[in-house]
């Protein structure tokens, strides 16, 4: 049997969030795949453009969780 060494990485704004917290597990489930580490980095960046308006996305550590 094969032995395998791999990461899952995947960057997300501030603004992705609520988006990325239901997709991230469901990709890692649906990915069929033992990897090593699963990692969300996320961009903390100041918002600009019209992203500064956009009051909606939040981040209390529950994305950890999730992972």
């Amino acid at each position: 049997m094969s032995s395998y060494n791999c990461s899952l990485w995947m960057l997300a704004a501030r603004t992705d969030i609520p988006y990325m917290m239901h997709t991230i597990p469901h990709l890692v489930r649906m990915s069929n795949f033992p990897f090593t580490e699963v990692v969300l980095a996320i961009d903390t960046a100041p918002l600009s453009g019209d992203q500064v308006i956009a009051t909606w996305y939040w981040y209390d550590g529950s994305t950890q969780r999730l992972l």
